[in-house]
């Protein structure tokens, strides 16, 4: 029988969380960052990882990205990813967009606008980094994002793929 034990502490509601590599390490490498969603916050927190032990060093807890509020522009933050930059990509449950972010710097790179609202999750499903899979409860949908735009796309194709 597995046995769980509480990792992380000041927690309000958590969310998203995903894992990734400090700069200069490459896919064999392994993962030494760990991201972390409180929704109620609006903040993406970043944590030191040993991939070996599993261990979250809790000493390390930075947050990096504040995620605006809807009234602001923004939304709660939700489902999260990691492309093979090493960039986040944030589900924005209310406002029915994802965003990308530069977690060294927590500025706003990309927004992706959906017909959806409550998007809760998605993922990157290949090495296309313009491609994402959004989940909206029980309804998922691939979305390609318009890269022409410098910083506001809007998503161009949807496609349901479950139920």
């Amino acid at each position: 029988m597995r046995v769980f034990e509480r990792s992380i502490d000041q927690v309000t509601l958590s969310n998203g969380m995903c894992w990734g590599r400090s700069e200069g390490k490459g896919d064999g490498d392994p993962f030494d960052i760990f991201y972390f969603i409180d929704s109620a916050l609006q903040t993406v927190d970043r944590f030191d990882y040993d991939e070996a032990t599993g261990e979250i060093d809790l000493a390390s807890r930075k947050t990096v990205i504040k995620v605006p509020s809807l009234a602001d522009g923004g939304g709660g933050p939700d489902g999260m990813t990691i492309d093979h930059g090493g960039m986040l990509w944030v589900a924005l449950g209310e406002s029915g967009c994802v965003v990308q972010y530069d977690p060294k710097t927590g500025e706003e790179i990309m927004v992706c606008h959906s017909p959806l609202s409550r998007i809760t999750l998605l993922s990157i499903p290949s090495c296309q980094l313009t491609q994402k899979s959004i989940s909206r409860r029980h309804l998922q949908i691939t979305c390609l994002c318009e890269t022409r735009a410098p910083r506001h796309h809007r998503l161009v194709q949807q496609e349901k793929v479950g139920n």
